[in-house]
């Protein structure tokens, strides 16, 4: 598929998020319905999943985790689709009315609660660090398995299923497989968290299609271990080069490789067992070894999934670091330092080809007397708005800048295909200040240049550009001029 069009699919798939987003403030009814529907066709595929005669299927429940991860990606906008699919799952999983309703009831309080103690300690859900992994378990751990669990127990009470209650009693339902049950939870949570995020970061098709090559690519390398080495390979080899595969994809991918890996490990592992095929099958043929198991598996995802964190954490620093030397604060343009020695890059890279590469220097017309007049706020309004027509009306392949108080600069590879730049960029300006009646009018001015192969760097070209919005400016502004590279004139002999 064309890189294009793959582009147009990803910001498509974005916008849809968003507006999904914007649309639960306004208790849009199809989008609940959207999360009731996926509510009870990933709970139904759970519950089929759970009847499978193997070690950890019975505490490996999807639909907690899809709730938890919508409800921390949604908040109370959720809480409605979510009722709905948990009543239609527990009506036609054989409970009456009576108790679908009040098990919708009971789920919404948990899933509300969840989102009450994510709220109060200012959960990113983005998962943007470790902080927010460990607080997504606590979420789990406590709000939503404990609380479900408490819930479970006074409606086993009031409907008199259970008379005789002791401690041991309540301790074993509270207790009994919580760890690994919250753990698996936040594991679907992660994944679906952790993708919305990529997603709404507009990342590249390039990233996902070699996330999904290695994950299947190393889901293969251990399927075929588990299939045809059982016999060469020892459960606790096999273990640790589960945890490798893991850890190979945490550190190419972050927190959302993890995850995802993670995920796919473990089906693996739930087919193996299922099969009774792998290295680990003779292994687990005791309660206290699938414990012992289980305590191992849930290691390695919390442990893979916080390294993953933290890398994210270290590169959204990394990138922050970056911005902060390479864009101007406050239109979020390239800064003058950074353009120039991108734009030398490209003049190198492009060498030799006369023409074919435009700059343009842009003034804004009378900015002081905007800044005199209206204030400084007013000015950097208009600096603001020039940036993001800058970064509208520019393509991929430009280079924008802002290179001083009010001045910018364009560099545009592949000249004749950029000639219209400049209305363009014109007739940008004056339909934001049809749109925004409050912005201060203004105008610009633009010098036209091409670069030559005899200009040694950028600020050679520059200097005609220059020059050519010098010309503008006495013409009266508001207008383009171009200038081209002359030659020198040989010095006359007498």
């Amino acid at each position: 598929m064309p890189t294009h069009d793959t582009g147009r699919i990803l910001r498509a798939a974005s916008t849809l998020y968003t507006k999904i987003d914007r649309s639960l403030s306004g208790k849009h009814p199809a989008v609940h319905v959207l999360f009731g529907l996926l509510y009870y066709v990933i709970g139904v595929a759970s519950y089929r999943f759970a009847n499978i005669e193997s070690t950890f299927s019975g505490t490996f429940y999807l639909h907690e985790g899809y709730a938890l991860a919508i409800g921390a990606a949604f908040g109370l906008g959720a809480l409605p689709g979510l009722a709905l699919g948990h009543f239609a799952l527990a009506w036609t999983q054989g409970a009456s009315l009576g108790g679908a309703l009040l098990s919708s009831g009971t789920n919404v309080l948990v899933v509300l609660a969840a989102i009450g103690f994510l709220k109060s300690t200012r959960f990113d859900r983005a998962l943007a660090k470790p902080k927010d992994y460990l607080l997504l378990v606590g979420a789990s751990l406590f709000p939503y398995q404990m609380l479900s669990r408490l819930l479970g127990i006074a409606m086993l009470s009031f409907s008199g299923m259970i008379h005789d209650w002791n401690t041991q009693t309540i301790l074993a339902i509270l207790w009994s497989s919580l760890i690994d049950e919250s753990v698996y939870q936040v594991l679907i949570a992660a994944v679906m968290l952790t993708s919305l995020a990529e997603l709404s970061r507009l990342r590249p098709w390039s990233y996902w299609l070699k996330g999904l090559a290695a994950t299947v690519g190393l889901a293969c390398v251990y399927g075929f271990m588990l299939w045809r080495m059982a016999d060469y390979v020892h459960p606790l080899h096999a273990l640790s080069f589960l945890y490798l595969i893991v850890m190979i994809m945490t550190f190419g991918f972050g927190l959302h490789g993890a995850a995802i890996s993670n995920l796919a490990m473990l089906f693996l592992l739930q087919w193996a067992n299922n099969q009774h095929v792998g290295p680990l099958n003779e292994l687990l043929t005791t309660h206290e070894q699938q414990d012992s198991a289980s305590t191992f598996l849930v290691g390695i995802m919390l442990s893979s999934c916080l390294v993953g964190a933290l890398l994210r954490e270290k590169a959204d620093k990394e990138s922050a670091l970056v911005e902060l030397a390479t864009r101007d604060s406050l239109t979020g343009l390239y800064n003058r330092r950074f353009f120039f020695s991108a734009a030398d890059r490209e003049a190198r890279r492009t060498a030799g080809l006369n023409g074919e590469i435009l700059l343009l220097c842009i003034d804004l017309d009378h900015f002081k007397v905007i800044n005199d007049t209206r204030g400084h706020a007013a000015g950097d309004d208009v600096l603001v708005a020039m940036g993001e027509i800058l970064r509208r009306e520019c393509r991929q392949t430009d280079i924008a800048a802002r290179i001083g108080g009010e001045e910018f600069a364009i560099l545009a590879p592949d000249a004749n295909a950029s000639a219209t730049i400049a209305e363009r960029l014109r007739e940008a300006i004056r339909q934001t200040l049809s749109d925004n009646p409050t912005l201060a009018p203004f105008t610009i001015s633009i010098g036209i240049t091409r670069l030559h192969p005899s200009d040694q760097t950028v600020a050679d070209a520059m200097k005609r550009a220059d020059q050519a919005l010098y010309e503008a400016k006495h013409l009266g502004r508001d207008c383009i001029v171009s200038r081209d590279w002359e030659p020198a004139r040989a010095p006359e002999t007498v």
